[in-house]
């Protein structure tokens, strides 16, 4: 028998990512403490919006969606909600399950007057940053229930072929690690330039315990006027056995200029700088997320390895 429950009426969460791994252990894998992290333990999830399929019992698919929920002075979602995963086991799929699901949550995303529309990919706190290109059917599913293709993103790859970075032309810029004391001129420098995403990101970073030691900044005449935000150890949803070993794995998050620094190529220096970061604590291959800047990484020596495609759905 069939039928469909709440997850927040779900005891066995543990066999949600199972479940997942079963089908994509090879190609894209979740962490359990990142499923934790990310869907089950966000403050965003929407439990009446999140379902779990069942056959006999066991799970066979789940929906998880979110809608805002968090007080943040840097970013306002309350218009929107994000499916962060549907998935739908393989041996019961073409069944409708899917259907049921997607249909189940959109009727209970409607009871929220003030949600407008729903977005599969671009979510702050993310598994993925859309839906993967390899998953074939997935655009003909979404735009069969009337979602619109938005423009997509890729995850980036580059291997580190020197010890050091050496001679980094800074043009004028002065980079440094950053310091506890500086949040309020960083978060400052995110207000200032409507970097709503990253500000929330960063203030986010620090209430979690961040001292400021994966954050490079840039100075001019003792004012920051770039940022970038970096991992040094993996931090990926998935383990990429394929591409990399774990322990050598950095991330570039995002880096970001002042708007009236932004024709002074500091983008690319900020890049290079941290990169440089990256390999003095043991990386040697990084990875660039969720980017649609596919030229400019390209040019410093990356290559794309991972292509998501994202949706909208206007209620």
């Amino acid at each position: 028998m069939l039928q469909y429950v709440t997850i927040n009426k779900f005891n066995h969460t543990k066999k949600l990512y199972r479940l997942w791994n079963s089908d994509f252990r090879a190609s894209f894998p979740i962490k359990k403490n990142f499923f934790k992290e990310v869907i089950l333990n966000d403050v965003n999830l929407n439990s009446e919006a999140s379902f779990v399929a069942l056959y006999e019992n066991e799970p066979v698919g789940f929906i998880f969606v979110k809608t805002w929920l968090q007080d943040s002075g840097f970013i306002n979602e309350t218009e929107t909600a994000h499916i962060s995963l549907i998935y739908v086991k393989k041996e019961m799929r073409n069944m409708g399950i899917g259907s049921d699901m997607l249909n189940l949550a959109i009727t209970e995303i409607k009871k929220h007057k003030h949600i407008k529309r729903i977005v599969v990919g671009n979510e702050i706190n993310k598994v993925f940053s859309g839906v993967p290109n390899e998953f074939i059917s997935a655009p003909i599913f979404f735009m069969n229930k009337g979602f619109i293709q938005k423009e997509g993103s890729v995850d980036m790859i580059r291997v580190a072929r020197v010890k050091y970075i050496n001679n980094i032309d800074t043009k004028g810029l002065e980079v440094r690690i950053a310091t506890e004391e500086e949040k309020d001129e960083i978060l400052q420098l995110c207000v200032n330039n409507g970097w709503k995403r990253e500000g929330y990101l960063l203030n986010q970073y620090f209430e979690r315990g961040g001292t400021g030691r994966r954050i490079v900044i840039g100075s001019i005449d003792n004012k920051i006027v770039a940022i970038s935000r970096f991992n040094d150890e993996n931090k990926l949803p998935m383990k990429m056995n394929a591409f990399t070993n774990d322990k050598v794995l950095g991330c570039i998050l995002f880096v970001k200029i002042d708007k009236a620094y932004e024709d002074r190529g500091f983008d690319e220096v900020m890049n290079d700088v941290t990169k440089n970061y990256l390999i003095k604590r043991g990386c040697k291959k990084f990875v660039v997320l969720a980017t649609k800047d596919i030229k400019f990484y390209k040019r410093l020596g990356y290559s794309a390895f991972k292509y998501y495609l994202q949706f909208e759905y206007d209620l």
